[in-house]
């Protein structure tokens, strides 16, 4: 896999939230160490941990609202894998797309 794109749909206030996991997470799908992953594992991990990178890049606050706990979920449909980026084109700078550079792995909020 080169190319891995992961969006909160329909939402953009929480770009540095999805960001912040795709950069979490990219390393390990798309150098290999987690080549094998599958959309069902990405929307877990997202699901499990994006309140904690919601509290840790993008809240202003030390304790995050916890109603925004159940609210940060995502769905088999949010994750795109390489060619499948291509098919989509409706960006709303609600998602993070990482791809592997020339120089290491470069992250787009779109």
């Amino acid at each position: 896999m080169d190319r891995l794109y992961v969006r909160f749909a329909g939402d953009n206030d929480f770009c540095n939230t999805v960001k912040a996991f795709v950069q979490a997470i990219a390393p390990k799908v798309l150098l290999g160490e987690w080549g094998n992953i599958t959309k069902e594992q990405i929307v877990s991990l997202f699901n499990a941990h994006a309140f904690s990178m919601y509290a840790l890049h993008q809240s202003h606050e030390i304790s995050a609202e916890e109603s925004i706990r159940s609210y940060l979920e995502i769905m088999e449909k949010d994750v795109y894998f390489d060619s499948e980026i291509d098919a989509f084109n409706n960006h709303k700078g609600d998602g993070c797309l990482a791809a592997i550079e020339h120089e290491g792995i470069g992250y787009y909020v779109m």
